[in-house]
């Protein structure tokens, strides 16, 4: 049974805003990774190459679709990429291939949709005597128009050979539906009417670009999908769930977190997996080493481009 809540706008004075992103629900299912990274708000210091050349060809993606200046942001792109001969010639190569783009719409604001920051007020719990407020939380890569039709793309990188084992990773991201859902459900909030009224019509649709970064290069694109009716009902039924069952409990300290990731080998792909896998003080000391503690959220955390 669901709780009781009521909608809001704004965060009541009071509150304790508990800001919830796509890449935390995609882990919801590992109680120990939504605790360390969002209730202690442990963030790891260690540099990955690997996410470091995504964030660095994210930067040129955004930076080459508002300026139009290519030479500034491959200079932008090269200052984020890791220190490898090798990887910069594959960014290289990768921005001078750059697809060309849908025209951008824009934020209510006027500032184009690329990247744009959404921080979006939803629910207010009161949950083991605490006052708490869900803040929805995402960052969009590009909200683009074709034909009055929305197409939300989200840039992601691969290191698969072959085109259609990179695309395939991506053919159920829930990211996607997430940044939908958002758009149909509040673009009110960020674009201008018109623009919203196309999403709330169900002219709104998703693609993934995929920057295939091994031994050959290139851009390729995933089939475009439609955001349906369906969807509507499905999406917040999941971001319910996942906030009344795990990440309410896990800010109120009404359960203790297991590492039920283990279940789904999401091991594998996370900065805690030698946190988890080791004594207890081991772990501290890695905890105390590779991580820094930062509120979890928008104004602090920089969001997972790829």
């Amino acid at each position: 049974m669901s709780l009781t809540y009521e909608f809001v706008t704004s965060v009541p004075h009071g509150s304790r805003p508990i800001y919830v992103n796509a890449s935390l629900l995609k882990r919801i299912n590992c109680e120990q990774f939504v605790d360390y990274s969002q209730v202690k708000g442990y963030k790891s210091t260690l540099v990955d190459t690997i996410p470091q050349t995504g964030t660095a060809l994210h930067a040129f993606a955004s930076t080459y679709a508002i300026t139009d200046n290519m030479a500034s942001a491959t200079v932008q792109m090269l200052q984020l990429a890791p220190n490898d001969p090798k990887i910069k010639s594959t960014l290289t190569a990768l921005s001078m291939a750059f697809p060309k783009m849908p025209p951008y719409t824009y934020h209510k604001n006027g500032e184009p949709f690329v990247e744009q920051q959404l921080t979006i007020p939803w629910r207010r719990y009161m949950y083991n005597g605490q006052d708490v407020t869900i803040v929805l939380w995402a960052r969009p890569d590009y909200l683009g128009i074709l034909n009055d039709v929305l197409r939300l793309l989200d840039y992601k990188t691969s290191l698969y050979y072959k085109t259609e084992d990179a695309l395939r990773k991506y053919e159920w991201e829930f990211q996607f539906k997430y940044y939908a859902w958002l758009i149909y459900e509040f673009g009110h909030v960020f674009l201008p009417l018109e623009i919203a009224n196309l999403a709330r019509d169900f002219r709104l649709t998703t693609q993934v670009v995929v920057a295939q970064v091994g031994s050959n290069p290139k851009w390729s694109w995933g089939p475009v999908k439609p955001f349906t009716r369906a969807d509507v009902e499905t999406i917040p039924q999941i971001v319910e769930h996942a906030i009344e069952n795990v990440i309410l409990p896990l800010n109120t300290s009404s359960i203790i977190p297991t590492p039920n990731g283990i279940m789904t080998n999401s091991c594998m792909y996370c900065d805690f997996k030698h946190v988890c896998h080791s004594t207890p003080d081991i772990s501290a000391g890695i905890l105390e080493r590779n991580f820094v503690i930062k509120p979890y959220g928008p104004a602090i955390e920089e969001p997972n481009p790829f």
